[in-house]
């Protein structure tokens, strides 16, 4: 169990990174961002999937509509949810709410499992609301700041949501699935998040500017933000979700749900040092306050 434990903690350091580029690129349009990390996600599962068929020829129908749903609330609606809020509320705002993720996979897998007494997360649910409101304090001076981090963490609240229901989902479906491979499954999530991108790619120039914006950029931010797409189409997506597939189907469910709080400390790491900064008071009191609830879960449960 140790080696998966360990794989799980790797994989969330990767996932971190997903929220540095948003926030080191916050005069790019989000939505450019997570199209470009899905389409190059989507593009190398369908080469993937066509030059080794063994990949595709054993799902169902059924399977790949839960391909294409999981595809959307784990991966290209989560991660267009997250960017917006990282782009209006700011990387320690969002990778504190999405930091909730450990207690909210518990809760909800525990109504399926009914593994530990609801009573023992009344504290940790308290520390990470105080955390919660500890943050929002520091951006109550100045209405248009307020409204931002308004903004972002209702974004962040239903990114929140999304990768619960994906973490629980996810999990479930492999164990009940066991025939398909870590590698397949991650394939044929890409393959489903590409038609996202390509269905909503019409709406998407029709209601931004994303179009102007990008082809008014240099060449050379067209080149670093190509890399940028390709580092996390590969790396951040497909390479990352081969990994975590493999943990989450060897370890329980909650257990997944807590190693998410390396993502949370890693993504507030990235942040810090691309700001060359130091944590202000009141972020530290909201860091220590959330990260506190979670690893007290964590203690309790194992």
């Amino acid at each position: 169990m140790m080696f998966y434990i360990g794989l799980g903690i790797f994989v969330n350091c990767i996932w971190g990174t997903a929220f540095l580029i948003p926030h080191i690129l916050e005069d790019t349009n989000p939505t450019v961002i997570a199209l470009g990390r899905y389409f190059s996600y989507g593009i190398l599962s369908l080469l993937i999937m066509f030059f080794a068929r063994k990949h595709w020829q054993g799902l169902t129908n059924k399977q790949w509509l839960f391909a294409f749903l999981f595809g959307f609330v784990g991966n290209f609606g989560y991660y267009l949810l997250l960017a917006s809020s990282i782009h209006f509320g700011g990387i320690v705002t969002t990778s504190l709410i999405i930091g909730i993720l450990p207690v909210s996979l518990l809760i909800t897998g525990n109504f399926l499992e009914r593994n530990i007494p609801f009573r023992r997360l009344l504290l940790p649910i308290l520390l990470i609301l105080s955390g919660m409101l500890a943050l929002s304090v520091q951006h109550k001076t100045g209405t248009h700041l307020a409204e931002n981090y308004l903004v972002g963490s209702l974004l962040a609240f239903g990114a929140l949501v999304m990768w619960t229901y994906f973490g629980v989902g996810n999990a479930r479906f492999l164990k009940h699935n066991s025939e398909i491979t870590s590698n397949t499954w991650a394939l044929a999530i890409g393959i489903g998040c590409l038609l996202q991108c390509l269905i909503s790619l019409p709406f998407i120039m029709i209601f931004t500017d994303w179009f102007s914006v990008l082809f008014s950029k240099p060449s050379s931010s067209l080149w670093s933000l190509l890399g940028i797409s390709l580092f996390l189409g590969v790396i951040v997506s497909w390479w990352a979700a081969v990994l975590w597939n493999r943990a989450s189907r060897n370890l329980p469910i909650g257990l997944c749900g807590q190693l998410l709080v390396f993502e949370t400390l890693s993504s507030l790491t990235y942040g810090f040092i691309a700001d060359w900064r130091l944590p202000e008071t009141m972020e530290f009191i909201s860091i220590f306050l959330v990260v506190s609830g979670v690893f007290i879960v964590l203690r309790n449960k194992w």
